[in-house]
């Protein structure tokens, strides 16, 4: 085990790193830095898939706050750059013509409209649930891992609980959304659309009034949000048990919140569930699968491989990623 300094806002602070880790980082920062197959470690035909694979690894193992490493910061910049090129379909094609950065003066755009690059969607929902998500030059490294591994559509800051089953408790904090940001530099933009909608409030209005009379009436119950509380396991009050509409996912609810439920509200609610139940473990998912390759990085030392750590580390069973295949969802994770 060696440890490093690194300066951070609150001074110099001493981490500890492992010789593999330290390996890691050696070999990506003997790359070129801009060869970015070799950065990522993957062939010139490398599919998508294989491009964010590759990426997913590295960038795991080269996070500065879990490499503490001299050159990891480096490295997870150089891993970084490599994947936003080679993940936007028009910077990989200059850089393939090229062998140059494709964001550098004097290199020809090769034709097409420019724009941001954009992460492709995967067959089957992407990247664990990644939808497609801009990202330009002015995006960080760290910008780009929390959009890989947090995703637009993940859990906001709070906590989040919920169970699937006997012995299995979920419970995490979950990080910001990254896209909070552009949201706040989009501002002006929505005053001058919250005036537009002010002037346009009175017609609105004609056509709001009916639907509100509806609703406090009692006869607009199709109108209301399915939003009863709802239990993977069975506890009481919640003993009614449902299942969600598409991967028939038994779910249980307080039976006096939804006593006046109607067909419609309750496929509503169950597609709440199945969203939520899909969410965390996609979440799951990648955290197990996190744990793994980290568990086999620490096997590998400079000069040999502890056999036995290595071999337990590959038997570990990534449970909640095989139950997305059995619904039938895409993970990516291997």
């Amino acid at each position: 085990m060696s440890s490093s300094s690194r300066e951070h806002n609150h001074g110099p602070q001493t981490r500890e790193y492992t010789s593999a880790q330290a390996a890691a980082v050696n070999r990506v920062k003997k790359c070129k830095v801009t060869d970015y197959y070799a950065v990522l470690d993957i062939e010139s035909s490398a599919t998508e898939t294989e491009i964010r694979k590759a990426y997913r690894k590295l960038a795991l193992i080269m996070h500065p706050d879990k490499n503490g490493a001299p050159g990891a910061d480096e490295a997870f910049k150089m891993v970084s750059k490599a994947f936003q090129v080679l993940s936007d379909p028009q910077k990989k094609r200059i850089f393939d013509q090229t062998g140059m950065d494709p964001e550098s003066r004097g290199v020809p755009s090769g034709g097409g409209g420019g724009g941001p690059s954009m992460f492709t969607r995967a067959p089957g929902g992407g990247a664990a649930g990644m939808h497609e998500m801009p990202f330009g030059p002015d995006t960080t490294p760290y910008d780009l891992f929390n959009m890989f591994f947090g995703g637009a559509g993940g859990p906001q800051h709070g906590t989040f609980q919920t169970q699937f089953g006997p012995g299995i408790r979920v419970h995490f904090n979950g990080p910001g959304n990254p896209f909070q940001q552009a949201r706040r530099q989009a501002a002006p933009q929505e005053e001058e659309n919250v005036f537009s909608i002010l002037r346009l409030l009175p017609l609105l209005l004609l056509f709001i009034a009916p639907l509100l009379s509806s609703f406090f009436s009692g006869s607009g119950g199709n109108y209301m949000s399915a939003n009863a509380h709802f239990e993977f396991t069975p506890q009481a009050p919640y003993t009614s048990q449902h299942h969600t509409p598409h991967h028939n996912v038994p779910y249980y609810v307080n039976p006096a919140e939804v006593e006046d439920y109607t067909p419609r509200k309750f496929n509503q609610l169950g597609k709440r569930a199945e969203v939520s139940y899909i969410q965390t473990l996609r979440t799951l998912c990648t955290r197990e699968y996190q744990y793994k390759q980290q568990k086999i990085l620490d096997s590998q030392g400079w000069f040999s491989v502890d056999q036995e750590a290595y071999d337990k580390a590959k038997s570990l069973k990534l449970q909640h990623c095989d139950k997305l295949n059995e619904l039938g969802i895409s993970h990516d994770m291997f």
